[in-house]
């Protein structure tokens, strides 16, 4: 990949005097600017003859400069010449009247540096001596002051001065003719009118949202610059700029580099600018991928970004080892900003923003008429500015209303014509347009018909309403641009053509203009043709109302662009589609579903409106997974926060709303209740990361308390939902008095409304005792040394009223509480204790409540049972080895738990504490434990449990005869058996038992995986010196039977077990029959397309290295096609590499030997030919690749099947011309090779490789500028 950057000396030899000389100055100021020196150190003289004493740019820093810098010194002079400079010259250079310079003199008596800097010549090394020699000569160099320096830099050394620059290298190919397309350096770019060094405007209004910090929350200018400059001047970083057309996006990011606005401004030499709306060469993508590829620092900054543009540029600039910065710049505002970006809006300026910007750049209007424009811009620069141009001097436009504005705007000062005007309005109906075609079924044609005018006169109109300003382009793209006048063109489009005729017009257009179309139309909601459009469209009836239940790309991007100028009609039609059919809200566009419920939370904007919408987020969520991540749950629980929630649904309404789904009788909805109403308690940082502007409405983050009295009332209406849904005998008052527990530390340090929290907590643990609570409010005082003291004294208040008071209290406090703080359960204790001692003192506790339950409190334990099997509390283990060490009769208590166990229904049951309690048999009597054991293997309501029971402790061949009782039960499921493929779980089973076990689990379905995995743990993990004989004849009988699933899942834990089984039992004679039958079935299945080539890459890897033969036998000794395959996608193998490189090369040769007219060709097909190159170097045939060719018989057809996997690949990643140039290096050794048709034939494939790569570029190029030159999707 060339660089576009590249600087010779030739480029600086053709440089004019006053270039070279400016060029050196820039030079100099990019030092001291990299330095963060002043610029004011650095003077400059003038033409390279002028009486200037010697010196052109004399620098005398105030501090130290790099190591490494170009000007060696804090105090340098340079002497600039466009003229070879040879030691002659020099000596009349520095002493042109026999003595030196005074100015020379002074740089040595100051210990300074002398530089003679010329473009004209590039001394070699004996050349660049020899003017040092004539330096030194002239200063009389052996008494010079020691410290002072010389040097002498030709056009190569400055050509490498500048590549330390990129801004400076664009500048340098520009100035020499070479110029980089469409690329600048720092520059003018944003045409500002009094150039480069004009003023930028800035008041302390606040004008940009930055997305990282807060979206409910806009900064100052001088805010967004500093934080902006900061993140763009560390590499990696990448930065969305966004904000309508006209906002001064481009001179916002000029100010950027403005030293005299912040002394964070970014390096002005790092920068290089393009407008992706001109002709970019190289195109974004190429020109960041070299600047990656030669490790250069700079600053990209694209105008006119589209989102997948940034999208890959991202990609490519954040990623080590770029040391670029990203920084694109788009009006069209969307919320799919990359993960890796930080995307930042600018608004519209403000009115005295702009009424002073008018009055600088257009004195003769005066203030009146400037304070009129304003106004009216909207904060837009481009309206302001084309509008104050048609203002005369002494004119006044202060009278005249909006719409004289905008016609006064729209002519500018040209004579109307209502043909240009029509045009302009026919072409605002869409987002943008096809302006280069003119036939028939163009969309230029299709927009003429409106206006019933040609497609030529309306081309012709379109290149003049460019020349106006008022529509810009991307490449064949054309749209109507600022959009407040595309928008009121739009309107007066909207009622001067039939409603019918235009919507008839649209529908019958091709898809793209009608999803323009209907773009447009969502920035127009204070249109009633408009609304009356979409809402139309809605109806049951209509375009998509008809088919909301299946709508396709199209209907759904038609669907997103409408809805915000209908926001209710858009809710009706999702409500019919649900009522109507289920699936709506099962499968609803599942491809577009993350969009589909950020469209819903929009709409719940409105008060009116949140009920509707909260409540289709809900039928969505019914059928989302709750542990994966469901959008609709997300956005629901966003709806209910405090903060930053979208909506402007009053605190009662939501907490209503949250009630309702709490009293709901399907479970799920219960949850879903639990979930927003800890979203709505939930006091940390909120979700703001979304953008609150819905199409072209400007919306705030919805609902936020002003005032302590806000606050209590968001708080009363959840507290009492709490209250009532917490005092309740049901499981789902349990779920809601947890969440209550877990936002209330929150809750407490700040909103410190502690009489009303304290009131409901007495309320909860009045009714039941509160002890999740009890264990927060201790976490609380654990940080008391740095809360108020009113926030302590009121936690010690509440930690009185809800300690636990006896043994029935402290066990539901320490065994049965969720909380997972023990350092909190035992705080009077905790000074000193590390999380370990108090996780195991709490555990201590629980284990003694158990205790003193079993052995003197039966009737308090009898009415604690129903809790207990149902708690997962991590501690109820403990509880129940406490049982076990207080129980009088085991067998007795166990019957009881067995009772409560099954009472209970099967998604509350929870075996904890039954653990617990045979854990605390079996440490005291092994045959009781046994016999408890028996009965519970026998228990139906245990056979899904017992595996897990049976596991927990040592295996012996009782324990294995249980399981196969088990298995002979209810028990089905071979995946509950999982632990014992464990080493440590099989450690005490000996082999008769184990096989015999496994023998039973084979034949049960999914059995076989069970037996892989369980044989790879024994035989990979087994050390002990005893024999494996048993298990190894068992494991090769098992794999000479065993039959690949076709297209079943877990194949990936299946492959890396059988690749560990492989290792241990084939490689030896004995494995034979077992290899042969892996290698057969797995090549069997691969050719009938019923297992992946991609499914067993470890075991065809260990098959490959094992027995080596047998496997080449079976997978490339066979037909055309199935060679076709292997050599097509060897390169994809994947992170254990293409098994027929695991073979010795002896033995692929040995192999080869056997039929050398066949095989030589079809194994080169299938090795992997080349390896990488180090370090930048080229790539190189592996040498077993080359041996091959050497050993054919037929070279040329043996190379010929290389060649067609190196070249002829179905799929890559990336640049197709980019891997097809490095794989192309591979064929210029063998066009010197000896063998003259081996020569010719590698000639032959590079030319066509050559023109190939060239194909290949330009079409990816095409396609790059095709992608990246768009309005829209």
């Amino acid at each position: 990949m060339s660089n576009p950057l590249e600087i010779d000396r030739k480029d600086i030899e053709k440089l004019g005097d006053a270039d070279f000389r400016t060029l050196v100055v820039l030079l100099c100021e990019a030092e001291i600017r990299n330095a963060g020196i002043s610029l004011s150190s650095i003077t400059a003289g003038g033409h390279q003859d002028a009486a200037d004493g010697g010196l052109d740019v004399v620098v005398k820093a105030a501090g130290p400069l790099p190591t490494k810098s170009f000007i060696p010194r804090s105090y340098t002079g340079i002497q600039v010449k466009t003229s070879r400079m040879p030691p002659s010259a020099i000596m009349s250079e520095m002493r042109p009247d026999g003595s030196l310079r005074t100015s020379i003199r002074d740089l040595a008596t100051n210990g300074g540096s002398y530089l003679i800097v010329t473009s004209k010549e590039s001394p070699t090394d004996k050349g660049l001596r020899g003017r040092r020699d004539a330096m030194k000569h002239a200063i009389g160099w052996a008494k010079r002051p020691k410290s002072f320096h010389i040097d002498f830099l030709g056009a190569d050394r400055v050509a490498q001065w500048v590549k330390c620059h990129p801004s400076l290298a664009a500048w340098v190919r520009t100035k020499c003719g070479r110029p980089i397309t469409g690329w600048k350096g720092y520059e003018n770019w944003a045409h500002a009118f009094g150039g480069i060094e004009d003023e930028y405007i800035i008041d302390d209004s606040l004008v940009v949202q930055d997305f990282a910090r807060s979206l409910d929350t806009d900064f100052s200018v001088v805010d967004a610059l500093h934080s902006l400059s900061t993140q763009l001047s560390n590499p990696r970083t990448a930065i969305r700029l966004t904000g309508l057309s006209g906002t001064g996006k481009t001179r916002f990011v000029q100010a950027l580099f403005d030293e005299r606005l912040s002394q964070f401004s970014l390096n002005r030499d790092l920068a290089l600018y393009a407008d992706n709306s001109s002709r970019l060469m190289p195109d974004p993508i190429t020109f960041a991928e070299s600047l990656v590829q030669e490790k250069r620092r700079a600053i990209l900054i694209v105008d006119n970004c589209p989102p997948e543009l940034h999208k890959h540029l991202a990609d490519i600039c954040t990623c080590e080892p770029s040391l670029l910065s990203l920084l694109t710049v788009e009006y069209d505002v969307r919320d799919d900003v990359p993960e890796n970006t930080n995307a930042v809006k600018l608004r519209p300026a403000s009115e005295d923003v702009i009424d002073t910007f008018l009055s600088k750049r257009f004195p003769h209007i005066g203030d009146a008429n400037a304070q009129k424009i304003a106004k009216f811009s909207g904060g837009n620069y481009r309206i302001a500015i084309a509008l104050a141009s048609t203002v005369s001097l002494g004119e006044s436009i202060i009278s005249l209303r909006n719409d004289d504005l905008f016609v006064r705007l729209f002519w500018q000062r040209h004579q109307p014509n209502e043909a240009l005007l029509r045009a302009a309005e026919a072409c605002s109906l869409v987002y943008s347009f096809n302006g280069e075609g003119v036939e028939s079924t163009s969309e230029l044609n299709r927009l003429a018909i409106l206006i019933e005018t040609s497609s030529s006169e309306l081309y012709r109109q379109v290149a003049e309403l460019q020349r106006r300003d008022l529509v810009q382009i991307r490449g064949p793209w054309r749209a109507i641009l600022p959009h407040a006048i595309a928008n009121y063109l739009a309107n007066r489009a909207l009622a001067s053509i039939p409603t019918e005729t235009l919507v008839r017009h649209f529908q019958t257009s091709d898809e793209r203009l009608l999803k323009s179309f209907a773009r447009r139309l969502g920035f127009l909601h204070h249109s009633s043709v408009a609304t009356r459009i979409a809402t139309d469209w809605l109806q049951p009836g209509g375009l998509i109302g008809s088919a909301v239940d299946k709508l396709n790309d199209l209907g759904f991007a038609v669907f997103e662009n409408i809805a915000p100028i209908a926001p209710s009609a858009t809710l009706s039609a999702i409500e019919v589609g649900i009522a109507k059919d289920d699936t709506l809200a099962r499968t609803t566009l599942s491809s577009h579903r993350p969009k589909l419920t950020k469209l819903i939370w929009h709409l719940a904007f409105d008060a009116s409106l949140f009920h509707r919408a909260a409540t289709i987020l809900v039928a969505f969520a019914m059928h989302e997974d709750e542990q994966s991540g469901s959008t609709s749950r997300h956005f629901l629980s966003v709806l209910l926060q405090i903060r930053h929630s979208g909506t402007h649904a009053s605190p009662n309404a939501r907490a209503t709303f949250v009630a309702q789904l709490l009293e709901s009788t399907e479970a799920k909805e219960r949850r879903l209740g639990v979930l927003m109403l800890e979203s709505a308690l939930k006091t940390e940082r909120d979700d703001s990361s979304y953008e609150y502007d819905f199409g072209a409405r400007i919306r705030d983050s919805g609902y936020s308390p002003t005032s302590t009295a806000d606050l209590r009332e968001w708080l009363r209406a959840f507290l009492l939902v709490v209250e009532k849904f917490s005092n309740r005998e049901d499981g789902d008052s349990n779920a809601v008095r947890e969440c209550f527990a877990k936002v209330l530390f929150g809750l407490w340090i700040h909103t410190r409304q502690f009489d009303q929290i304290i009131a409901v907590a007495r309320q909860l643990h009045e009714y039941r005792g509160w002890y999740e609570g009890w264990v927060t409010v201790r976490e609380i005082l654990s940080r008391r040394k740095h809360l108020p003291t009113e926030s302590v004294d009121a936690a010690k208040e509440l930690e009185q009223i809800l300690k636990p008071q006896d043994l029935v209290a402290r066990t539901r406090a320490f065994a049965l509480s969720s909380s997972r703080h023990s350092t909190e359960l035992v705080l009077e204790d905790s000074d000193g204790m590390d999380f370990e001692g108090a996780y195991l003192r709490a555990a201590e506790i629980a284990e003694d409540c158990g205790r003193q339950l079993a052995s003197g409190f039966a009737d308090d334990l009898e009415s604690l049972l129903p809790e207990v099997v149902r708690c997962d509390s991590q501690r109820v283990f403990a509880f129940g080895r406490g049982l076990a060490k207080g129980a009088s009769d085991y067998l007795k208590l166990l019957t009881q738990l067995r009772y409560e166990y099954v009472s209970a229904s099967p998604k509350e049951r929870r075996f904890g504490v039954i653990y617990g309690y045979l854990a605390g048999i079996h440490d005291s009597d092994r045959s009781l434990f046994g016999t408890a054991m028996d009965i519970l293997v026998t228990d139906n309501t245990f056979s899904q449990v017992f595996p897990d029971l049976q596991l927990a402790f040592p295996l012996n061949a009782e324990s294995l005869s249980r399981l196969r009782k088990a298995l002979q039960g209810r028990l089905q499921d071979v995946n509950s058996l999982r632990r014992l493929c464990y080493a440590g779980v099989q450690v005490s089973l000996g082999d008769k038992e184990l096989v015999k076990f496994l023998r039973v689990v084979m034949e049960l379905e999914g059995g076989a995986d069970f037996v892989i995995e369980a044989l790879d743990s024994r035989l990979s993990n087994d050390h002990s010196p005893r024999t494996r004989n048993q298990i190894l004849r068992f494991a090769r009988h098992f794999l000479s039977q065993f039959k690949f699933p076709e297209k079943t899942s877990r194949s990936q834990d299946r492959d890396y077990h059988l690749g560990g089984l492989i290792k241990n039992c084939i490689t030896s004679k004995a494995g034979g029959v077992a290899a042969r039958n892996l290698c057969e079935g797995l090549s069997a299945g691969i050719t009938r397309h019923s297992i992946s080539r991609y499914d067993y890459p470890r075991t065809m890897n260990k098959l490959a290295n094992a027995r080596p033969a047998l496997f080449l036998d079976s997978f490339i000794d066979g037909d055309a096609e199935r060679r076709r395959d292997w050599s097509m996608y060897k390169m994809l193998w994947g992170p254990y590499g293409n098994p027929f490189d695991q073979i010795p090369d002896e033995q692929l040769l040995n192999w080869c030997r056997r039929e050398p007219h066949v095989r030589y060709a079809k194994i080169a097909a299938c090795i992997t030919s080349f390896v990488k190159g180090e370090a930048g170097q080229p790539m190189c045939w592996r040498p077993i690749a080359m041996v091959i060719v050497n050993q054919s018989p037929n070279p040329v057809l043996t190379l010929e099947s290389i060649s067609q996997s190196l070249f002829d690949f179905l799929a890559w990643s990336g640049s197709r011309a980019s891997i097809l140039e490095a794989r192309s290096a591979l064929m210029i050794p063998l066009q010197s090779d000896e063998r003259s048709e081996v020569a010719d034939w590698a000639k032959n494939r590079y030319q066509k490789l050559i023109g190939k790569i060239s194909d290949e570029r330009h079409g990816e190029a095409r396609e790059r500028i095709r992608q990246g030159q768009r309005f829209e999707d």
